[in-house]
């Protein structure tokens, strides 16, 4: 019972401690002259509270709103009974709230359905908040605090802010408070940061447009100090040159008498109302006489000033003379340098009077108090400054002779009614626009909540349906490169036996000419292999670009008589126009060939009549390829489509072979080298292909090895060739292959068998297939490597992805050949080896 008790006892003063901070929060948003602000947060923690804790958590309510209360009127005694009166207002609003929101929708609640929260928040905000402000506002007019007419303004600003921190601090302080319920705990990233986010810009954004219209008052008060300071002082520099006409006048004749000095000196009173008196004095034996004196009401009496000490006690060292006497200024005008007779003007000048010339015709909007000090003696002379005021001053200095002034003007931090209103409308506008996130967040985190079983089911099924599609794309990509392979081996003879067979001398034109159809028909198929391959790869994002030394004569020297070998046979005029200042640079030869080829292969088959035109040049650092034909073109409304993979055009007579990937890995091809393509074309006239691939300059040097296409014709007869092939055909092929070089080789059908042999005797070169029976070409290579042996080896396989190609040279080969096999390379290959050992 008794932790019971402590326990209460410490959340109460808890509770007691948060209601009076946020109040101070509060009370620094509000807009001055008013103390209210426009949101009230400790609404917000009271109704919290009350909610959670029950009932007997109303003392910590009572005490903080009591505490903050005095704190806003400065701890008056007598507004004792205000600080009761708001205390008992704010305990009632959080009680009554409560109790009508656990009627009405129960609580605990998550808040899940829309009619829960926007029931929430009418209870307890617009409804509940009419109890604090109305016994607060009741009891500041009971103390008089406010007239009848403010009354209603004063209402309204205390409910609104009520409500507002309702509708921003319950949500959130529920989501910290709330330990019993997960929905609540959940919702503190996706509803409170949020939030509290957007409620500190706003309240950031406040204090800007705030400072930033306390900087224009400011501003507009110094320039108004400082014109009252000229003003003053422009004033005396007047009354000075009247003491300085009026003493000229009675030294020009000596003969002056003290009417003709009065009609004189009355016309200086009319012009300068702060003049109150004009004296005339004569210093005679050290003894000063009044003369003449006139006040400015024309009335001619002694001084009301006690001049006469004045004088006796001034030792004229200067012309003018200014001294003060309480709340005056007596400028005296003379000659010290006549010691036995000498004539004195005195004017008495009233300081408030003084002060009120100087405000004549100025609307002071933003001055509230004047204070004038004689710096000489530190005296008061002037000052309207209440017993405790503690508002901002400026400080100005006036200096006439001998006279030095310090002027302080108090600031009237009183913000004018268009700017007062402006600034509430910011802070309004804003804390809507927080409380309009704050319910949305709640209804959309409470549908979340409630669908989220459905969702999460659903998520089940389209996971399952996921891994079905991987899995069937994983099938399919497998497929592909299984038929790939099965496709390639088969045609590693066919194109093999082809390329021997067209270099036997015996044969005739047309047998010739039938081994050339052959020839063609299988590289064809082929290129369909390799489409189908990279339409794979592109589908799965496992297409890769190989950068390497481009030169770009070797790619165009082997493509450029293909094609217009096959431009001839369609009766096509082939040009090329070359123009280029970096013929080597860093990308993929491969893909840049096979780029160029399905362009080129593409402009050959649609056009039947003209001229094809290839243009090469580069430009910014860029390589451009420029591929002119006059075909049948394509129409604007197929021009988006030629891109997309296994679409063919068929414009009336130009339906052609393919099967419609070739633009499509062309731009796939172009984009994954960093580059463009664009297409212009028109209908019956041709079309115009433009590639874009960015340069990149060789900053290292080259290190992978490749197998060169380039012709030999040495002999390698001192060689030594190891096949290790398991495959009849393929074995029959190599075998005529190097035939021709000659060379030396012997055959191994297993993997065992061409270790075996690798180890009785020394080869120069083992060319060994990847599927090999009893040890794979893998294993084999390891085998190698074991053991040592210095030999120089290459894969061969049907396999042509590059993740096989990666394995196999990372596995110790040093080179992959893939099926079909280039006669050539093999040849070239064994000149190779020749060299490297010098055989």
């Amino acid at each position: 019972m008794q932790a019971k008790i402590i326990k209460l006892l410490l959340t109460i003063i808890s509770v007691a401690v948060s209601y009076f901070i946020l109040g101070l929060v509060g009370l620094q948003l509000a807009v001055p002259p008013s103390q209210a602000g426009a949101i009230w947060p400790p609404a917000g923690l009271g109704l919290t509270a009350m909610l959670i804790y029950g009932p007997t958590i109303w003392p910590g309510i009572f005490i903080g709103n009591f505490i903050i209360s005095a704190w806003a009127f400065g701890f008056n005694p007598e507004n004792f009974p205000i600080y009761i009166a708001t205390g008992i207002g704010a305990s009632l609003n959080a009680y009554i709230s409560s109790k009508l929101i656990k009627k009405t929708i129960g609580f605990p609640n998550d808040l899940i359905k829309d009619r829960d929260i926007f029931l929430f928040f009418l209870i307890g905000g617009p409804l509940g908040c009419l109890i604090s402000s109305s016994v607060g506002i009741g009891s500041m007019y009971a103390a008089k605090i406010i007239s009848p007419s403010e009354i209603v303004i004063n209402w309204a600003v205390w409910w609104a802010g009520d409500t507002i921190g309702v509708f921003i601090f319950t949500p959130i302080l529920l989501t910290l408070f709330n330990k019993n319920s997960p929905v609540w705990k959940r919702r503190r990233f996706i509803l409170t940061i949020p939030l509290s986010i957007t409620f500190i810009l706003v309240m950031l954004f406040f204090d800007i447009i705030q400072n930033q219209e306390f900087n224009r008052h400011y501003q507009a008060f110094s320039h108004e100090s400082d014109k009252i300071s000229k003003t003053i002082k422009n004033i005396l520099n007047d009354d000075i040159r009247s003491s300085q006409l009026i003493y000229n006048y009675i030294k020009t004749d000596d003969q002056v008498n003290t009417k003709e000095f009065t009609l004189f000196s009355k016309y200086f009173l009319i012009d300068h109302p702060e003049i109150e008196s004009i004296n005339w004095f004569k210093y005679t034996n050290n003894q000063p006489s009044l003369i003449e004196s006139i006040n400015n009401k024309n009335n001619i009496h002694n001084s009301p000033l006690p001049i006469n000490k004045i004088i006796s006690k001034i030792k004229f060292q200067n012309n003018v003379k200014i001294i003060h006497h309480k709340n005056h200024v007596v400028i005296f005008k003379t000659e010290p340098n006549i010691i036995n007779k000498i004539d004195i003007i005195a004017l008495s000048i009233n300081i408030s009077k003084l002060i009120d010339k100087s405000l004549e015709g100025l609307q002071l909007k933003n001055i509230d108090a004047i204070a004038i000090t004689d710096l000489t003696t530190l005296t008061t002379l002037f000052n309207t400054f209440s017993d405790n005021s503690n508002s901002i001053t400026k400080q100005t200095t006036i200096i006439l002779g001998n006279l030095e002034w310090i002027i302080n003007f108090g600031f009237n931090n009183h913000i004018d009614n268009s700017a007062h209103w402006t600034l509430w409308w910011v802070m309004m506008t804003g804390l809507f626009f927080v409380c309009l996130l704050g319910l949305g967040l709640l209804m959309l985190t409470g549908r979340y909540f409630s669908t989220e079983a459905i969702v999460n089911e659903r998520t089940a099924q389209l996971q399952s349906a996921k891994n079905m599609a991987e899995a069937s794309s994983q099938a399919k990509s497998r497929f592909i490169s299984n038929i790939s392979h099965e496709l390639r081996t088969p045609l590693n003879g066919i194109l093999g036996f082809t390329q021997i067979l067209q270099k036997k001398p015996s044969l005739t034109d047309n047998d010739k000419k039938q081994i050339s159809i052959i020839e063609h028909c299988s590289k064809h198929l082929l290129t369909l292999i390799d489409d189908l391959l990279d339409i794979s790869r592109i589908e799965t994002n496992k297409l890769s670009i190989q950068y390497k030394t481009v030169n770009i004569d070797d790619i165009l020297d082997d493509i450029i008589p293909i094609f217009k070998l096959k431009a001839k046979e369609k009766g096509l005029s082939f040009n090329v126009n070359i123009n280029l200042t970096e013929h080597v640079f860093y990308s993929d030869s491969k893909r840049i060939r096979q780029i160029i080829v399905n362009l080129l292969n593409n402009a050959i088959k649609f056009t039947n009549s003209g001229e094809i035109n290839l243009n090469i040049h580069d430009k910014n650092n860029k390589l451009v390829i420029d591929i002119i034909d006059t075909g049948c073109g394509i129409s604007e409304q197929n021009i988006k489509h030629i891109f997309s993979p296994f679409i063919q055009l068929n414009e009336e007579d130009y339906s052609k072979e393919g099967i419609g990937l070739g633009l499509s890995i062309t731009q796939e091809l172009i984009k994954l080298l960093g580059g463009s393509i664009n297409v212009s074309s028109q209908l019956g006239k041709g079309s115009h292909f433009s590639v874009t691939i960015p340069l990149q300059k060789i900053n290292i040097t080259e290190t992978k090895k490749s197998i060169s296409t380039k012709k030999s014709i040495n002999t390698c007869q001192n060689i030594n060739i190891l096949l290790a092939e398991d495959n009849e055909i393929n074995i029959l092929l190599l075998q005529n292959i190097l035939d021709q070089v000659p060379c030396h080789y012997d055959v191994a059908k297993d993997g065992q068998e061409a270790l075996n042999k690798l180890l009785q005797q020394k080869y120069h070169l083992a060319l060994i297939d990847l599927n090999m029976p009893i040890l794979s070409g893998l294993n084999l290579i390891k085998k190698i490597k074991q053991h040592q042996l210095k030999i120089t080896t290459v894969a061969i396989s049907a396999f042509a992805e590059q993740n096989k190609i990666d394995m196999a040279l990372n596995s110790g080969f040093d080179y992959y050949l893939t099926k079909p096999i280039d006669i050539q390379q093999i040849i070239n290959l064994v000149h190779t080896i020749q060299k490297k050992y010098d055989l």
